[in-house]
This record gives structure tokens, C-alpha cells and sequence, in this order.
């Protein structure tokens, strides 16, 4: 049920258009779409991700994941139950997921990190495999981040001037050439992702930056 009146601020008209010219000089567009209209006039517009979507219908779903288009669930990390309906049926049609934050982590003040953290771990409630909430927060968000342009012809994209400089190329995975942005924690995130609430090392771009990985073995 559709909790939101069924507005929108702009015409599917307005939102193609907004597409149109943002895909002409390469930019992605997100949209912020609550109301179910609204969420299907972004993915009629062929927008590249949604962000909430907390009141998505299934044709609503369906409709993204035909369009490709990423779902960008910003709960929190107590979400309420609509919240946690709305991201498994997303997963259950196959929507791709980005991991993302909203307000919530403002209001926590300086444990606004950790708060932001637990919303990935809020997604095991959905029924998310913690390698899937992974992959959402890195390699996910890297493509849905990237600066490739993947609606352009072949003939087109070699006249391109900036292809090393990619993002989804540098970011989202340990490879050679990539960003070395690196974190540890004490078990495996594979078997709990709330190991991730518990940076031990964080490395950003080569540089340590944080590292207490002995006080933890001296414990």
C-alpha cells in the first residue's frame, strides 16, 4: 500500500528530457522517488537508480529491473517493516542493489558512521547474503557511480577522452591499478556482516590510516 500521496514533482515528459540531456554529456541521474507514480514515472524516464523506493509495488520492481535500474535502499538500521518487505521483493524480481545512506547517520552525531554501517547489516533482515550486502556497498556502487557511458555505440565511445579515468575501473574491487582503499576486521563479514562494525585497519588511496590491528591481538 502506497503510504505517500500519489504525486510527483516533474512529468515523465520533464523527466526524459532531464535523462536526455544528462546521458548527452555523460552524467547519471538519481532520483528520488517515494510514491509509487513517482517511481514509475523515474524508471519510465530511464533514470539510472532510485533512491527509498520504500513504497515500490512488484510491477513498480519488475519495471526497474528490466530497465536495469539500481535501487538505492537508504534504511536505517531499525527499519520498519514496510522497509524490509519493499528491499525483499526487490530482491526476489531481481533488482540490482547499490548500498547508500540518508539522514539517519545525521541524527546520530558522532556515531553517525557506525549508523551508517548498520544499515548494511539492517539488509540481512531482508534476506540478503552478506557476500550480496558486500557487493552492494563495492562493486555495485562502483557501477552504479561509474563515468562509462554504456548507452554509447562502440564507434562512438573510442573518441572518448577520458576513458582512464573510469571510476568503476578504480574503485570496488582489490585489483592491480585500482584504488587501495582497504579496511580489516577482526572475523569474517562473510559469515557475519556485523564484523563490519568493527574496523581494526582502514587504508585510503596506499596511505594507512587507521591500524590497530596488534592492540586487538594483544587483547
Amino acid at each position: 500500500m502506497d503510504h505517500f500521496p500519489p504525486m510527483r514533482m516533474l512529468t515523465e515528459e520533464e523527466m526524459r528530457a532531464i535523462v536526455d540531456e544528462a546521458y548527452r554529456t555523460r552524467v547519471k541521474v538519481a532520483a528520488h522517488a517515494i510514491s509509487n507514480l513517482a517511481i514509475e514515472t523515474a524508471a519510465k524516464a530511464g533514470v539510472d537508480s532510485i533512491e527509498h523506493a520504500y513504497f515500490a509495488n512488484d510491477d513498480n520492481l519488475r519495471l526497474m529491473r528490466a530497465k536495469g535500474i539500481y535501487l538505492v535502499p537508504t534504511d536505517s538500521d531499525r527499519p520498519p517493516p514496510f522497509f524490509v518487505d519493499r528491499l525483499k521483493r526487490a530482491l526476489a524480481v531481481g533488482v540490482k542493489i547499490a548500498f547508500g545512506a540518508d539522514v539517519y547517520a545525521k541524527r546520530r552525531g558522532k556515531n553517525r558512521g557506525e549508523s551508517i554501517v548498520k544499515t548494511l547489516v539492517a539488509y540481512q533482515q531482508a534476506g540478503m547474503a552478506p557476500l550480496a550486502i558486500l557487493r552492494a556497498a563495492t562493486t555495485n556502487a562502483a557501477d552504479l557511480l561509474g563515468w562509462e557511458d554504456r548507452r554509447l555505440e562502440s564507434t562512438e565511445a573510442k573518441f572518448l577522452v577520458d576513458d582512464e579515468g573510469r571510476l568503476q575501473d578504480l574503485i570496488g574491487c582489490i585489483a592491480p591499478g585500482r584504488y587501495a582503499d582497504l579496511i580489516a576486521v577482526p572475523g569474517d563479514p562473510l559469515t557475519d556482516i556485523s564484523q563490519l562494525l568493527s574496523v581494526r585497519f582502514v587504508m585510503k588511496g596506499g596511505v594507512v590510516i587507521k591500524n590497530t590491528l596488534n592492540d586487538s591481538a594483544n587483547k
